[in-house]
């Protein structure tokens, strides 16, 4: 999967640039008035610490002027729909909110399929166990955890005013999803989607 990443990165980097964004601080946090959302989504999926853990990973592309985030099979799931109910996402530009909630309902197989990590010890301290019905058989704390990371990042695009534009690889364009256009190695009509999106920003 880190092919498809690595792709749209080099082909990005090119086009518009690279930059060094900072993450979100928990000063930052707590002086944005954004941190009673990132406490209550983060207890509503199982979260313990006291203070909700906001030190994510890399951003998956990081150009001069916007970020992008490329979501793919793993970052669709309960978890993640349950996070896209807060209210940061009522007038969310960078990503398509009922498209996302869409994909999080119908490609849950896909994440069951290549979510190899179901769960770490780190996750495990994040987020209490809980039982669930169906055919997942444990707690998908690493499920939770990229959940709640992900919407740390869209947190972060708001306090600091960075486009992180999200970008599914189930999204379609010209007939084409976002997964088929990398693979195919698209590079024009990629570019052309960035720009749209980019546009929709404006």
């Amino acid at each position: 999967m880190a092919r498809k990443e690595n792709f749209l990165k080099n082909l990005c980097n090119l086009t518009y640039g690279i930059g060094n964004h900072c993450k979100l601080t928990e000063q930052e946090l707590l002086a944005s008035g954004y941190y009673e959302d990132v406490v209550n989504v983060y207890r509503i999926l199982g979260g313990v610490l006291s203070m909700p853990p906001i030190r994510v990973g890399k951003y998956d592309i990081d150009t001069a002027n916007f970020i992008i985030e490329l979501d793919e099979e793993n970052h669709f799931n309960r978890y993640r729909l349950s996070t896209l109910n807060s209210p940061i996402y009522a007038n969310n530009p960078n990503i398509d909110v009922a498209q996302y909630k869409k994909f999080c309902k119908n490609y849950e197989d896909r994440c069951l399929t290549y979510g190899q990590y179901a769960k770490t010890d780190s996750t495990e301290k994040q987020f209490k166990y809980c039982e669930l019905d169906g055919n997942l058989g444990d707690s998908r704390s690493r499920w939770k955890q990229r959940a709640f990371y992900d919407f740390i990042k869209d947190i972060t695009s708001i306090v600091k005013n960075v486009p992180i534009i999200r970008i599914s690889i189930y999204e379609k364009y010209k007939g084409l999803t976002i997964e088929k256009l990398i693979d195919g190695e698209y590079r024009g009509l990629l570019i052309e989607y960035i720009n749209m999106r980019l546009d929709g920003l404006k």
